[in-house]
C-alpha cells in the first residue's frame, strides 16, 4: 500500500502501558480512512489521552508498524511532526499569578495571542 493510499490512522494490536506489566491500552485495533471523523469516548482513566499521545508520537510503541499515521510510523517518522499536533487539555491556558498571592490561576488565551510570540521569533 502506498503512502498516498494509506489510511489516516492504522492501529494494529496496540498494547501500551506506563509501568512494566500494567497496560493502559490492550489489543487496540482501528483503521480511520483519510477524511473521516471519529469520536473518542470513554470514562476517566480509560486511555483516551494515552491513545492520542501514542498517535501524536509522544510515546514509543514496541513495533514501528503498530501505529501508523498517513502510512508512516507514528513515533519513528519525524516528517509527521509537520503534519499533526497534539493539543492537551491545557494548551490554551497560561498561569497567571498575582503579586502577594501564592495562588496561580489559569486564564483562557486566544490562539492568535498564544501564538504571537512564536510567530515573531520564527
Amino acid at each position: 500500500m502506498s503512502v498516498e493510499s494509506a489510511p489516516a490512522i492504522q492501529v494494529t494490536n496496540l498494547d501500551f502501558g506506563y509501568k512494566r506489566g500494567v497496560n493502559v491500552l490492550e489489543n487496540i485495533n482501528m483503521t480511520l480512512p483519510r477524511g473521516s471523523r471519529c469520536l473518542l469516548l470513554g470514562d476517566n482513566g480509560a486511555g483516551k489521552t494515552t491513545l492520542l499521545k501514542v498517535l501524536a508520537g509522544r510515546h514509543m510503541t514496541k513495533s514501528a508498524e503498530t501505529v501508523m499515521v498517513l502510512g508512516k510510523s507514528a513515533a519513528r517518522d519525524g516528517s509527521l511532526n509537520h503534519l499533526r499536533s497534539y493539543l492537551g487539555g491545557d494548551w490554551g491556558k497560561t498561569t497567571v499569578s498575582f503579586a502577594g498571592h501564592g495562588i496561580p490561576l489559569c486564564a483562557d488565551i486566544a490562539v492568535k495571542n498564544l501564538m504571537s510570540n512564536l510567530q515573531v521569533r520564527h
